[in-house]
């Protein structure tokens, strides 16, 4: 019997579909990245200033930063920081105030409380 995982980790197939035979191109982890539909020259120097260059690598490639935001709150348990709520928003407005500064403003309502949130310069909130 193969142990899962290494079989897992040694053999990851990605099929990709052929532009015009209709055949499957199987590729494996050490493929690399430029053959994928869609990485051409560009978008594969970029991956290659992250030191990635095959599936292998873009799979092992971890963010360095995680926010994490499943824990939604009420609005009347919020305190000061980052938060999480589900909300319904009233009494959107949208104002310029200076030389193109836009101030987004609006009235967040869960069924324990309201509160008002403001966005700056993200006129497309409105």
């Amino acid at each position: 019997m193969v142990n899962q995982s290494s079989y897992y980790y040694r053999i990851i197939w990605l099929f990709v579909e052929a532009q015009e035979t209709g055949t499957l191109n199987v590729m494996n982890l050490d493929t690399n990245l430029i053959e994928l539909k869609g990485v051409g020259e560009r978008l594969y120097s970029i991956f290659e200033k992250n030191d990635l260059r095959t599936i292998g690598d873009l799979l092992l490639y971890f963010p360095r930063k995680y926010e994490d935001y499943s824990d939604v709150l009420a609005i009347s348990s919020m305190r000061p920081g980052l938060v999480t709520i589900q909300v319904i928003f009233s009494n959107i407005k949208t104002r310029r105030v200076r030389r193109g500064l836009h101030i987004t403003e609006a009235i967040a309502t869960d069924q324990s409380g309201k509160v008002k949130v403001v966005w700056f310069n993200q006129p497309y909130r409105s």
